[in-house]
């Protein structure tokens, strides 16, 4: 179903690329984005979660790390500026260049926000801002870490029937 709405999202920018020049760019670089998200819980379901840790590659070893210190994160806020300032240079190129290159800039974008996404969740006005993927992270963390694969988003957990049960809540003291 997925695939099928981003196809028809990207036959909709399409169509509208001449008559609503900026509904085609927001709708293709809402797909980049979507594309983004998608694979990034493939990527932590299938590739960072596959093995025990002692079998563990590099970055599954190093994701293992995270879990067991949540709070030391391996990207510095010097590294996540650069970032940030790549992904503002990539938006304004593809917005001048208005072609196809939204989707990367989409995607990019996604990319993004599952950089900074650690360092929110574990900010206390989290729960102010983002209380249902602070819950599903750290229920992911400490109860499920089989369970509860998407780091900026929750759909494709709730799509793919990897989210926790509903009954668990996280404590307060937490």
């Amino acid at each position: 179903r997925s695939i099928a709405a981003a196809t028809t999202i990207l036959a909709t920018a399409d169509m509208t690329k001449k008559i609503f020049p900026w509904v085609s760019q927001a709708l293709l670089f809402f797909v980049g984005w979507l594309t983004w998200t998608f694979l990034e819980y493939i990527a932590h379901r299938f590739w960072m979660h596959k093995k025990p840790a002692h079998e563990e590659k590099y970055v599954s070893s190093n994701h293992q790390y995270h879990h067991t210190h949540p709070t030391e994160l391996k990207i510095s806020n010097s590294d996540r500026f650069l970032l940030l300032s790549i992904g503002i240079f990539i938006f304004l190129s593809a917005i001048y260049v208005h072609n196809y290159f939204i989707l990367f800039a989409g995607f990019y974008w996604g990319f993004l926000s599952y950089t900074f996404m650690p360092v929110i969740l574990h900010r206390k006005w989290a729960k102010t801002l983002f209380p249902s993927l602070l819950q599903h992270h750290i229920l992911h963390h400490c109860k499920f870490s089989k369970k509860c694969f998407g780091v900026t988003v929750t759909w494709w957990d709730k799509i793919f029937s990897t989210s926790a049960p509903r009954s668990y809540q996280i404590s307060e003291k937490v």
